[in-house]
């Protein structure tokens, strides 16, 4: 976001429009309005269905519902993004089955996204590299985003690291 910021106004009248893809092409959200900086915007028209899947970070689990089945994340709720498949499934790809419904099949990005009341979405971590403080967890992307937002700052980098017996969530700084 900071980097977003310092583009448009020093290139002025110029706009940024964000893309994120799934490096297999099944999900493909862009923010072509800017409106919202730091969103990765909405599905893009053609692209597949997605969906956000609810989702415990404490126990790093997809929350069903009271049939058994995903339960769909509500607005700003955390959830892990789930793409229907156009097509071949790379062989390698998280596939999930009975999904939403008996027998539908979804692939699991692994990335964890918010979607707002107006429906952009929001990348806030991956699986993978969520951080469990002794606070609770911690997600990497909005904090990079808050911090790079900071006229000082070039590049903002959070991860964890283990300290004294505790994991601790570290931003790493780059000044300008």
């Amino acid at each position: 976001t900071g980097l977003w910021k310092r583009v448009v106004e020093v290139f002025a009248p110029a706009r940024v429009v964000e893309f994120f893809a799934t490096s297999d092409g099944q999900a493909v959200l862009a923010n072509v309005s800017g409106a919202k900086v730091g969103s990765k915007g909405r599905p893009l028209p053609g692209s597949g269905e997605i969906a956000l899947a609810a989702y415990d970070p404490e126990d790093d689990l997809i929350l069903e519902d009271e049939r058994g089945f995903v339960r769909r994340a509500e607005p700003n709720e955390v959830g892990v993004l789930l793409a229907h498949p156009r097509g071949p499934v790379d062989p390698t790809a998280s596939v999930k089955r009975g999904v939403f419904a008996p027998a539908d099949t979804w692939v699991s990005s692994e990335y964890l996204f918010r979607r707002d009341d107006d429906g952009d979405y929001w990348l806030v971590d991956s699986r993978g590299t969520l951080v469990h403080s002794p606070l609770g967890v911690v997600y990497a992307s909005p904090v990079n985003d808050a911090i790079s937002r900071l006229s000082a700052v070039d590049l903002a980098v959070t991860y964890g690291v283990d300290a004294d017996g505790q994991h601790l969530a570290v931003t790493a700084l780059a000044l300008r």
